[in-house]
């Protein structure tokens, strides 16, 4: 905890030099991806993961939560320790370019207007811009430029499709909707991981790296055995398995020693998840 809050405080640093026009050095985002690197095999770093924030903490959260993730799933991708460490630093700067968009749009509760939405839709190319300037590896610029961009060519700033996406930009993609799926925003509550999960595992193929998701669903799975949910209705069951590769609902075992099969009950919505054991990251080691 104490290290995610340190991270917290040197992040918003890094952003409100930016802001303010001050220039970043590369020994300070070093320094951060280094610290940043040693939380990812902290034991409780699903339960840093699950952290946000409101308003302008909100976004520093963010940030720090998918730089966290990108390392993750590096890690689990079997990368090596330098792109382990880039797809750190991409994470947590990705956003880096909204230090450039004005504060009222950034923290607006309504739905942003055509003007606005264009504002933000240019964050990802001040990204890149600011990028640029602090010497960090090009994937990292690209990565930062392209996180909003989709297989399908449906995404911003410049429509690419397949494989015209860097493969780090695609981890920083699915790290930045999952994150910003679980975390609560003014207009809506928070969604479930699992919520979150089937939202990437529907869009595999046609917008999500299928292989970055496919490992993210098994690790979270793996996770999420023998939590305890509670559903739309009321009821709380136990997660026992997960019956189907592609889909994100569990089978539970209720308190009746009924077993309910989520996946042939769509009507059934999860209301929480509690009592997550396990940790992520630490089976995997990066190799050299």
């Amino acid at each position: 905890m104490n290290r995610y809050q340190s991270l917290l405080g040197t992040l918003e640093g890094v952003f409100q030099q930016l802001r303010y026009g001050g220039v970043v050095e590369k020994e300070q985002l070093n320094v951060l991806a280094e610290e940043t690197m040693v939380v990812l095999h902290q034991p409780d770093i699903f339960s840093l993961l699950s952290m946000s924030g409101q308003g302008r903490e909100s976004f520093l959260h963010h940030s720090l939560n998918v730089g966290l993730l990108c390392g993750l799933l590096a890690l689990w991708q079997n990368y090596d320790e330098t792109m382990v460490r880039d797809a750190v630093t991409a994470g947590l700067l990705h956003d880096m370019g909204k230090s450039r968009v004005p504060e009222y749009i950034l923290e607006k509760e309504d739905v942003l207007l055509a003007h606005e939405q264009h504002v933000m839709h240019c964050h990802p190319f001040h990204s890149y811009q600011l990028l640029l300037g602090v010497s960090v590896p090009d994937r990292v610029c690209r990565a930062a430029l392209h996180h909003h961009e989709r297989l399908d060519g449906s995404g911003y700033p410049e429509g690419l499709k397949g494989d015209e996406i860097s493969p780090l930009a695609q981890l920083v993609a699915i790290a930045d909707v999952y994150d910003a799926m679980v975390s609560p925003r003014p207009y809506r509550e928070a969604h479930s991981p699992l919520e979150a999960l089937e939202e990437l595992l529907q869009g595999m193929f046609e917008r999500f790296n299928p292989a970055i998701c496919m490992k993210l669903a098994d690790r979270l799975k793996d996770l999420l055995l023998g939590a305890t949910i509670v559903l739309d209705d009321g009821r709380e069951g136990v997660i026992r398995q997960f019956p189907h590769s592609l889909s994100p609902r569990p089978l539970l075992e209720l308190p009746e020693g009924v077993y309910l099969d989520l996946d042939r009950e769509p009507e059934l919505g999860v209301a929480a998840i509690r009592g997550l054991q396990g940790t992520w990251g630490s089976r995997d080691r990066v190799e050299s």
